[in-house]
């Protein structure tokens, strides 16, 4: 037994296989961008298990920032005091504390506010001093007890002739600058 083939078959096969050709280009496609998007989401569920954790965990890691600001409160001046603001109160506050001790502050600069780290400036000063040795003593003691917390980033020391009144007196001359640091955020 011999198959003929019509034409009529020759058409209805070219015209199966033409169907067949253009519905395999088209799922090809289709099918690529589906396994595709599967493996992307398949990367993507953990990323969102995190997001969803770092969610959940929101309002314990809230609570901790804000502990963690309180304990900062007095070590550093606050994010809503304007930086210039918080520079004459930093120079005022080495000024009283000079005079109380018996210093005169012969300079005083303040120094261009800088960043430290995100989130923290540090608020910078430049003060000469001269006075006696006592004297002296009691402004760094005085200047490691305030708050916001001044830290000595530079310090210079430099002998003074002794008066006529008391030749045996110690007298310095010093240059400091000391830095406050302010919250920005």
């Amino acid at each position: 037994m011999t198959l003929k083939l019509t034409r009529a078959h020759k058409v209805l096969g070219l015209t199966l296989v033409t169907a067949l050709a253009l519905f395999l280009a088209v799922l090809l496609p289709v099918w690529a961008k589906h396994n595709g998007y599967e493996a992307a989401r398949g990367d993507a569920e953990p990323r969102v298990a995190r997001l969803l954790g770092l969610a959940a965990a929101a309002p314990r890691l809230e609570a901790r920032l804000q502990s963690a600001r309180d304990e900062v409160g007095p070590l550093a001046y606050a994010a809503d005091l304007d930086a210039n603001r918080a520079s004459t109160d930093l120079q005022q506050q080495v000024r009283r504390i000079a005079e109380q001790n018996g210093l005169n502050v012969t300079a005083s600069q303040i120094l261009p506010v800088r960043g430290v780290e995100e989130g923290v400036e540090a608020i910078g000063l430049s003060v000469t001093l001269q006075g006696a040795l006592p004297g002296t003593q009691g402004f760094f003691r005085d200047i490691a007890r305030e708050a916001p917390v001044l830290i000595v980033e530079q310090l210079t020391l430099q002998p003074m002739h002794a008066g006529k009144k008391d030749p045996t007196a110690q007298r310095l001359a010093m240059q400091v600058r000391l830095i406050a640091l302010r919250r920005v955020s």
